[in-house]
């Protein structure tokens, strides 16, 4: 669980890489300045280095992205993969915009392969057997269709002012129609429980 002086902490790291335009560019002694605490305090008390930073912060969004998607499948097993996403974790996105915009925009695809991996966990079982057969090998096409969805996801976080989750959710389905991601999904979940439990 993070504390609110951790809390602070990420927060001054996610604008100190975006005054910078850079990951790399950004120190610990920046960090500790916009958060308004010495280095000596964040080392001793919180974070060993910015890496380490870095991999709280993906934690908790693979945790929050988990958590809310096992909730909405345990209280309605029917549910639609779509559903789930556009109405249980569109606001988890939402809520770690910041941190989601700076990966993006800053730190390049590797720090990005925690939300694929989650995505996939989530998506994959659901695949269809509609997919086109002259793909190979038989994993591009799934790592091609999480790519475009969190694609949709992270272009739509990285607007200035992003849609709410709410009003965005339209947009999210008809985009996936556009493009036609759903059509190569099942309607029902084939989500085992178990996949979803690891953080």
């Amino acid at each position: 669980m993070i504390t609110e002086s951790q809390q602070k902490i990420i927060d001054a790291f996610l604008i100190a890489v975006q005054e910078a335009k850079s990951f790399r560019s950004v120190s610990m002694l920046k960090v500790a300045k916009v958060a308004g605490i010495s280095p000596q305090a964040i080392y001793r008390k919180h974070f060993n280095s910015i890496e380490d930073i870095l991999k709280t912060l993906k934690r908790t969004i693979k945790r929050d992205l988990l958590d809310a998607s096992q909730s909405r499948l345990e209280k309605n097993p029917g549910v639609s993969p779509f559903s789930v996403i556009s109405e249980d974790l569109l606001p988890i996105f939402f809520k770690h915009q910041l941190a989601l915009k700076v990966f993006y925009n800053y730190l390049g695809t590797k720090d990005l392969a925690f939300l694929e991996n989650v995505l996939s966990e989530f998506l994959s079982p659901n695949l269809g057997n509609e997919c086109p057969e002259v793909i190979s090998p038989p994993d591009f096409f799934p790592k091609l269709l999480v790519r475009m969805l969190l694609t949709i996801l992270l272009e739509w976080l990285s607007q200035d002012n992003p849609t709410p989750p709410t009003l965005f959710r339209a947009q999210f389905l008809a985009l996936c129609e556009t493009f036609q991601i759903k059509s190569y999904m099942h309607e029902k979940p084939q989500v085992h429980d178990e996949r979803l439990k690891k953080v």
